[in-house]
């Protein structure tokens, strides 16, 4: 796949962080969609008015899966396979902080009841 091109399940995983558009700025307020470009290694940024490409933030792997944050504004990326979890902000579009956690990492999931925790599922038992 080029560079240009994009999956069915990058699509997808747009739809997952497009509600992080929601930012204090005229041009944020519109929103965007984050896009896990596997083998790019970046997360494509792309405005929904006028429907463009935005930004490409580079990564150190391959991200895998997107979640934005409910209340805030910070979308965070999983690259499973350096055990790495960035979170973007949304105001700047740009990786702002970044976790090391154990791998293999499989998932990450927002804590339902707050969303002030950040939950990753590691496949090796002996790690948690």
């Amino acid at each position: 796949m080029s560079g240009n091109q994009l999956s069915r399940r990058s699509l997808l995983t747009a739809s997952l962080a497009a509600a992080a558009g929601g930012c204090q700025s005229t041009r944020a307020a519109l929103g965007y969609a984050f896009i896990a470009n596997e083998d790019g290694h970046t997360v494509a940024v792309v405005g929904l008015d006028p429907f463009r490409v935005v930004r490409q933030i580079p990564l150190s792997a391959a991200p895998t899966a997107l979640i934005a944050h409910p209340s805030k504004p910070f979308v965070y990326v999983l690259t499973p396979a350096v055990g790495v979890i960035s979170e973007i902000g949304i105001e700047r579009l740009a990786v702002t902080r970044k976790a090391q956690v154990p791998t293999p990492v499989t998932a990450m999931r927002m804590r339902p009841d707050d969303d002030s925790a950040l939950w990753v599922l590691s496949g090796n038992d002996n790690e948690w």
